[in-house]
C-alpha cells in the first residue's frame, strides 16, 4: 500500500511520436487523462508525425505503455519523471 501511494505521488510526463493521433483518444477513454498534441515533422525522414502529451502518475506508466504499444507498435515514447505540475490535474489514490 505504501509503494502504491508513493507511485501514484510521483508525477510523469509521457510524450509520444506517433503517426497515429487515434492513440489520445484511448488514453482519454481508458486512463481519463487529458492529452494535447502537436502536428510535427521528422527532421531527417521529414514525415508528419503527431507529438501527445500528457500527464500520468508513476503507477499508470505500465497502462500508457500498453496502450501506446496496441495503437502503434512503432511509436516513440519519452517518459519523465519528477515534474511539478499546476493546473487541472488529478492526484488519484
Amino acid at each position: 500500500m505504501l509503494d502504491k501511494m508513493h507511485f501514484q505521488n510521483i508525477n510523469m510526463t509521457a510524450m509520444i511520436f506517433t503517426k497515429n493521433k487515434e492513440i489520445q483518444k484511448v488514453i482519454m477513454k481508458e486512463m481519463g487523462r487529458g492529452v494535447t498534441y502537436w502536428k510535427g515533422a521528422g527532421a531527417y525522414t521529414n514525415t508528419d508525425t503527431y507529438i501527445l502529451l500528457t500527464v500520468i502518475n508513476k503507477y499508470e506508466e505500465d497502462q500508457i505503455r500498453r496502450i501506446v504499444e496496441a495503437q502503434d507498435p512503432h511509436a516513440f515514447v519519452i517518459l519523465s519523471e519528477g515534474m511539478r505540475v499546476s493546473g487541472n490535474f488529478e492526484r488519484r489514490l
